[in-house]
């Protein structure tokens, strides 16, 4: 005879399945849910994920919907020759940052818009606007660009986020060292080159809760060795959920979809699973690794890892900053880059 608490855990256990599907059942004999607190316990390290291939989106229709939010900015530099031979070659130096602002978990109680608007700057090199995030009726960069260095634009936010994925083509062989400066409404800093090699932050902007986020990664020699991934992070219990995104190229094409669930192994280590397929529902890859909090908060953090291919052979890696809303609003937000070795 079945208890309360074991037909509530069976209960959960059936949500999850149908987000995940069946074959992909994360919570097997060996990964449960502790029901008095919803806490997800890893027992495996990749759950009870498989290599095998799924539906488009692990037929999951919100995240199919969220899919087509990277949207071609239409810069006409990124038709530029010396442009193009920099982001498919790898002779030119090249930096990949995308920049995401506002409330990046989603506040349908907020009632203010915040204005963004300001530009983008390097000191050397060329500056491309690949795609605009999530940008709305009224959002846009200004054009005519009568600069090869900055890119001004307009952006105001309310509930939900705006962004930018950009390219910055170091052709400048001077000694200089090389800065990127982004002015966003209330939001300044400079960063130099060096620290966009591999930069992963979630910063505060104001008493709102607006925030930015700032993923970058250095290009590597094989162009599609490496990219970004972002979606949501979403809390169950204060230290474990699931997770849903986007597997996405270095120039900003979603090329796949992530799902996974967060909350410790049995040996009290904070770890996480996901699987991650291709548009068409291709086994890509299977993540492992750990998250943390960040400076003893308890509402974001950071999370890296391995994973591996089919053979489960081990393959890349993978770093990246999460904000979690409260337990049960299914809000959160993470974002991260990704490696291939080779």
């Amino acid at each position: 005879m079945f208890s309360l608490k074991s037909l509530s855990a069976i209960a959960l256990i059936a949500v999850f399945g149908l987000a995940a599907c069946q074959k992909n059942d994360p919570f097997s004999a060996n990964d449960q849910i502790e029901n008095e607190e919803d806490e997800i316990i890893l027992n495996s390290e990749f759950g009870n994920f498989d290599t095998s291939n799924e539906a488009p989106g692990f037929g999951d229709p919100e995240l199919l919907a969220k899919s087509g939010e990277d949207i071609d900015a239409g810069d006409e530099l990124a038709n530029d020759a010396d442009v193009q031979q920099a982001l498919n070659g790898d002779s030119v130096p090249t930096y990949f940052v995308r920049l995401n602002w506002g409330h990046l978990e989603g506040d349908s109680t907020e009632s203010e818009t915040t204005d963004w608007s300001g530009s983008i700057e390097v000191n050397k090199g060329v500056l491309v606007a690949l795609k605009t995030l999530q940008f709305e009726q009224g959002d846009y960069i200004v054009r005519p660009r009568d600069n090869r260095q900055k890119i001004d634009f307009v952006s105001v936010t309310r509930p939900h986020r705006d962004g930018l994925a950009l390219a910055i083509i170091n052709n400048d062989t001077t000694s200089t060292e090389g800065t990127l400066t982004i002015n966003a409404g209330a939001y300044t800093r400079t960063f130099s080159f060096t620290e966009l090699d591999s930069l992963d932050l979630i910063e505060t902007v104001d008493e709102k809760g607006n925030e930015i986020s700032i993923t970058s990664r250095l290009k590597d020699v094989h162009r599609a060795h490496g990219g970004f991934f972002m979606g949501q992070w979403i809390r169950r219990s204060m230290n474990s959920g699931e997770l849903k995104g986007r597997w996405i190229s270095n120039d900003g094409l979603t090329t796949g979809h992530m799902l996974g669930f967060w909350g410790r192994s049995n040996r009290g280590a904070k770890a996480f699973a996901a699987k991650v397929i291709s548009d068409t529902g291709e086994f890509i890859a299977l993540l492992a690794g750990e998250w943390r909090y960040r400076n003893n908060a308890q509402n974001h953090g950071t999370m890296a890892g391995r994973w591996v291919n089919r053979n489960m052979q081990e393959v890349g890696s993978f770093h990246g900053v999460w904000h979690a809303g409260a337990p049960g609003d299914r809000k959160g937000f993470f974002t991260g880059r990704w490696h291939q070795k080779g």
